[in-house]
């Protein structure tokens, strides 16, 4: 009789808290997207939850981002009390996982691992340079070096460009071309 009575003392009260913990439990109801970048950290991830009408969330619940493959800290985002959204931006291109979490309670998202990408393409430069005809220091010394770098894909323009010369000391070229 014993075992019955303590058997249902442990069901009820597990019902309770599982009815209470729903009420103000945002851990169900949200909703996560993410926005790949245009540059190399412009991605990011929203966890959107409901906002409440009345009520609020009970307090604690956080939205943890992980780095796949990364042994860093994740970085940690309050819940909002009323709900709305967690944002989580400035990503690099990569995979990040998404948990839910209050104190040991750790609730992964199911669509883990987010993948970030970009649209950017990395600069390509070529250089290629011709040295002057005569020495600074020969007589008739003319100042024909010609420096040329060729930027074909990547980047985004316009590029700025510093030359240091022996004779007319540090130049700032502008491209004239936007990528």
């Amino acid at each position: 009789m014993f075992k019955k009575s303590l058997f249902a003392s442990i069901l009820f009260a597990l019902l309770v808290t599982s009815f209470a913990i729903a009420q103000n439990n945002p851990v169900g109801s949200y909703t996560v997207s993410s926005q790949d970048g245009a540059c190399i950290s412009t991605g990011s991830i929203k966890v959107s939850f409901p906002v409440l009408s009345s009520g609020v969330y009970e307090s604690g619940w956080v939205v943890e981002l992980t780095i796949v493959g990364s042994s860093s800290a994740p970085q940690a985002l309050s819940v909002p009390s009323n709900g709305a959204d967690v944002v989580f931006g400035n990503l690099s291109p990569g995979k990040y996982n998404i948990n839910v979490s209050k104190g040991g309670l750790i609730l992964p998202y199911s669509g883990n691992p987010i993948e970030i990408k970009t649209t950017y393409v990395s600069m390509k430069p070529t250089v290629s340079s011709v040295a002057p005809s005569c020495k600074l220091s020969g007589s008739g010394y003319i100042d024909d070096g010609k420096l040329t770098i060729n930027v074909p894909t990547g980047g985004i323009g316009p590029f700025q460009y510093t030359v240091t010369s022996p004779t007319n000391g540090i130049q700032t070229l502008a491209s004239t071309t936007s990528r």
